[in-house]
């Protein structure tokens, strides 16, 4: 009959049901979520400000923080060492050579970045930085490790220009992001020491 036909079955009722129950299930998925994430803010915050009222200021947190990056800064550079050398093993794992002789390269660059680090803090110190040759100077500083690389990788792999252009942007872009992962953790590990100690 007609009325029969307008009843809802019960197939259309489960369904509805359970599109119900998955939105419920979805808020509810979402909010603890967000719960979670206001309480982890709310514990960073209140530990903030232990620290703040227990040293009466900001400086002794910024002390803590600054003498924890420096003093593990080192641990990223030294971590970069075989990091580095894997990326070349990976980039060039046709040339016929065991994992050491990347290491050795390895070694051999990051000496390089070392020196032409002290070059740029030497240049920015002992010279007028507003005068413009001092600038394309530094900036100059800045491009050296990037010609550097090139040159040292087609003398010791050999390979063409353009491959070894190539490979330069990608080791060059894997370089930096595991040189800012590294400090991201640095960071957030001092950090975490220096709010440990209220």
């Amino acid at each position: 009959s007609p009325a029969q036909a307008a009843s809802p079955t019960p197939a259309n009722d489960w369904t509805q049901d359970a599109t119900e129950n998955a939105s419920r299930a979805s808020a509810n998925h979402d909010a603890g979520k967000k719960k979670e994430g206001d309480d982890l803010g709310e514990s960073i915050g209140h530990a903030v400000e232990a620290r703040i009222r227990k040293d009466g200021g900001t400086e002794r947190l910024q002390k803590d923080f600054t003498e924890g990056v420096q003093h593990r800064v080192s641990w990223v550079a030294l971590a970069l060492l075989p990091i580095f050398a894997m990326m070349l093993r990976a980039l060039y794992w046709r040339w016929d050579s065991y994992y050491f002789a990347h290491f050795v390269f390895s070694l051999h660059y990051h000496t390089a970045l070392l020196l032409f680090g002290a070059a740029f803090v030497l240049v920015q110190a002992l010279l007028p930085t507003s005068l413009w040759p001092v600038r394309g100077l530094l900036h100059g500083c800045l491009l050296l490790p990037g010609v550097y690389l090139f040159q040292a990788l087609r003398r010791m792999y050999g390979e063409s220009v353009k491959r070894t252009l190539v490979k330069v942007c990608l080791i060059g872009t894997m370089h930096l992001l595991a040189l800012f992962t590294g400090l991201a953790a640095v960071g957030a590990l001092a950090a975490w020491r220096a709010l440990g100690q209220a």
